[in-house]
């Protein structure tokens, strides 16, 4: 899973620079950047997620919130979605979503590994 989320933070980082020329820059930048950082922190050390309760929780609140963003963006234009803002946005918030499932995935497997408490 480590790969995985290292993938996912490279590309959701380059989601967010990319961002520089649309309306709602700050918005789309945070939506993308946050969850880049989360993907970072899984694949480089993800043993800090069991030492930091505040990043566990953060990161918790940020996954319900990826929840909400997917469902409130579900896109409903398929035809010509390339030229679609709210698809294109739906689309995003796919990979924002998946992205945190990776790192919930990883957790739960990094959690499965720890030793056991003696």
């Amino acid at each position: 899973m480590r790969y995985v989320n290292g993938i996912f933070a490279i590309v959701l980082g380059l989601f967010a620079l990319v961002q520089y020329n649309d309306p709602d820059f700050i918005v789309w930048f945070l939506i993308y950047a946050i969850p880049s950082v989360f993907c970072a922190i899984a694949a480089s050390r993800p043993a800090f997620y069991r030492t930091s309760g505040a990043l566990r929780g953060a990161f918790w609140a940020c996954f319900a919130l990826a929840v909400v963003g997917t469902v409130w963006y579900w896109p409903t234009v398929w035809t010509d979605w390339i030229h679609v803002e709210e698809t294109r946005e739906g689309v995003g918030m796919w990979m924002v979503m998946a992205s945190m499932i990776a790192v919930a995935l990883g957790l739960r497997a990094e959690r499965r590994t720890e030793p056991a408490p003696a």
